[in-house]
């Protein structure tokens, strides 16, 4: 069984107003399908002066979605490096299972690209964030 962590007391409390759909992604998607033993949160909500420090840090300018909420709508999983491929197949099927904006649909959900300050897997959902229907066999919608 594995196991979701937080960094610290702070995204503890967060995590409980996490938007429901990205609860619903972590525990019934990422969790069981993890390569490692456990996952860290390391980020939920910042401040408008945290997302600037990172900026000054590392000259990523953030989306500012940890700044959205709560209902919080992005969270950040830790990952050891950019290249683990079990980690690349979570963030697959949950591009392939949620679909972040109907009207911009190059837009993910999920992330594992390098950006901000250490390897991570960054969740994310909109309002328009919604489940896609999965496709049988014989090419009808079915639920997911």
């Amino acid at each position: 069984m594995r196991v979701l962590l937080a960094l610290d007391s702070r995204r503890a409390q967060e995590w409980v107003r996490v938007d429901a759909r990205l609860i619903s992604i972590v525990t019934r998607i990422l969790l069981p399908n993890w390569p490692m033993s456990h996952a860290i949160v390391t980020s939920i909500y910042r401040s408008p002066a945290e997302e600037e420090d990172i900026y000054e840090k590392t000259g990523y300018k953030p989306s500012g979605i940890h700044s959205v909420g709560p209902p919080f709508r992005a969270v950040d999983i830790h990952v050891l490096s950019w290249d683990d491929e079990g980690v690349m197949k979570v963030v697959q099927r949950i591009n392939r299972e949620w679909q972040y904006d109907v009207k911009r649909p190059r837009m993910r959900v999920a992330l594992y690209v390098p950006h901000g300050t250490a390897p991570h897997v960054h969740l994310q959902v909109h309002p328009r964030t919604m489940r896609r229907p999965a496709v049988t066999e014989r090419g009808l919608p079915e639920e997911v």
